[in-house]
Order: structure tokens, then sequence, then C-alpha cells
């Protein structure tokens, strides 16, 4: 009779781990597809941000207006917070061997054609970064451009040349509240504001 309780009691313990392991499975594998199913909404929810940068005529390409707007998704109707960086035209940019340049001096340069104007509220003093600001959808948020300032070392009319009709390269990162950060890379082409015509 003993060994028969003895047996019954190993069985049960047998039994009671083989049931938590089921169930430990089990909670993993809900824990993937949740996992699965918030990624594949993250991705649906990527905003769609159209960006129209134009040239005022007259300005000689120096200054541009860049517009930011929220078109899509359907399920997304604003962004509670949106960061716009400029990109250099070279990711991790060094000094080259023997350059008498330091890693400061060139992380300061905006290595491209323009930057946000520094004057605008809520833009750094480089000129490499504004906001954050809300953006609710279809309602386009303005962002005035500069050229770029040429470095010491080289003349304004060089660096002008080597940015010419160049496009200019964003980081743009978005916040919705309940979900991760989507950081979006994209560049904007500067077109020439067409005329007005007054009949």
């Amino acid at each position: 009779m003993a060994v028969a309780s003895f047996v019954l009691a190993i069985v049960a313990i047998i039994i009671a781990l083989a049931s938590a392991g089921y169930t430990r499975r089990q909670a993993v594998a809900s824990e993937s597809v949740t996992a699965i199913e918030a990624k594949r909404l993250h991705v649906d929810l990527t905003p769609e941000l159209a960006i129209t940068c134009t040239a005022p005529p007259g300005t000689d390409i120096r200054q541009a207006d860049m517009t930011l707007e929220l078109t899509g998704p359907a399920g997304l109707d604003e962004l509670d917070e949106v960061t716009v960086r400029i990109r250099d035209d070279m990711p991790d940019r060094k000094p080259r061997p023997g350059s008498q340049l330091t890693q400061e001096q060139i992380s300061e340069v905006i290595w491209g054609p323009y930057r946000l104007n520094p004057a605008v509220r809520g833009t750094d003093s480089l000129g490499r970064k504004h906001g954050p600001f809300r953006l609710p959808k279809r309602e386009p948020y303005p962002l005035p451009l500069e050229q770029s300032m040429a470095p010491s070392w080289t003349s304004p009319d060089q660096w002008r040349d080597q940015y010419q009709g160049k496009p200019v390269r964003l980081e743009i990162t978005c916040h919705r509240e309940g979900h991760e950060p989507w950081i979006l890379r994209q560049e904007a082409a500067v077109k020439p504001d067409p005329p007005t015509h007054v009949w």
C-alpha cells in the first residue's frame, strides 16, 4: 500500500511538472504572438509624411521653405512629438589622415546644402535639429531653411557649388503614445517656387 501511494505521488509530481511545462510553453508562445502582432501594428502605423521644399523667387536658393505634413496611414491621426534633424551627406565623417581638423570641428559642420533656421524657436544654434513639436494629420508644419554655413577652411562659393542641386537629407523621429518611436530617413529636393500670376 505504501509503495502504491509512493508511485501515485511520483506520477502526480510528473503530471504537475508536465502541466507546468506545457503552461510555460503556452505562455511563451502567446507572448511571441503578441510581440509579432505589436511589431506588425507598428509597421502598419509607420507615419507617411509629405515633405516639400521650395525656394522663394529672388533668393538665389539661399533660403527655402520646407513643409512637413502627416498624410497617413489611416489609423494614425496625429503624432505627439516630431523631431527633425538634418543629416550630413556622409554619416560618421572623420578627419582624414594628416588633416589638421579635429572631430569636433567636423561635427559642427552641416555637410549639406541647407540647415534649419536657428532663429526659429525650437531649433538648436547650429541649425541641425528642430523640435519636438506636435503634428496633427493634414496640418502642414512650416520649417524655414537657410543655406548651410561654409566652414572656415573653404570659401562660400566653393561650398555652394559643392551642394548645388543636392537634396536636404533628413532624419525624422516620430512619437505616438503607446507605440515605439519611428525613425524615418528621407530626402527632399529644393524646387523653385512657381511664380504667382495676377490676372
